[in-house]
């Protein structure tokens, strides 16, 4: 099976790193086209892994639109390193809908996510936007559960199924 194009959900927080590194290893292997994606939706401040700009409140559309601004063109810089032109979608409303109506609106065949891998009362407050893809989705799911700091320093061969390990 080839992808030709794949979307890659970021949030700024480390599982969605290691998608995009993943992700980036399988554009590259695949000659396929990546498209970057990020639900604006109110981040708890704690979250945040920068400040946001001085004077910006937490809560604010304002900042909200900051977040997504900055977590995608983090993506598409990593993505301008190995020299692909990354396309943006800056999503409003629910991630998982948000996330399932760009993949097909953009022909998407391959979804590459990352997750927390929570469980208990963390998952039942915090809920889960990858599992709400995955029992949506018609398409393909790559979930990485990978959030290590030694995993994330590396750039990661999608040809290798050990990379992750």
């Amino acid at each position: 099976m080839s992808f030709h194009t794949i979307l890659v959900p970021v949030d700024g927080e480390s599982p969605s790193d290691a998608a995009v590194w993943y992700a980036l290893s399988m554009a590259e292997e695949e000659q396929a086209s990546l498209i970057f994606c990020h639900a604006q939706v109110p981040v708890p401040g704690y979250l945040l892994d920068e400040p946001l700009p001085a004077g910006m409140k937490i809560d604010s559309q304002e900042a909200v639109a900051w977040w997504s601004r900055h977590v995608l063109d983090r993506a598409r810089g990593r993505a301008a390193q190995l020299g692909f032109d990354a396309q943006v979608r800056s999503l409003r409303g629910d991630p998982v809908a948000g996330i399932l109506e760009t993949a097909r609106a953009e022909g998407a065949d391959l979804i590459v996510m990352g997750t927390h891998g929570r469980h208990g009362p963390a998952r039942a407050l915090l809920g889960s936007t990858t599992e709400g893809v995955l029992r949506r989705s018609n398409l393909p799911v790559l979930v990485l559960p990978c959030a290590t700091p030694e995993c994330l320093s590396r750039h990661v061969d999608a040809r290798d199924p050990g990379a992750l390990a």
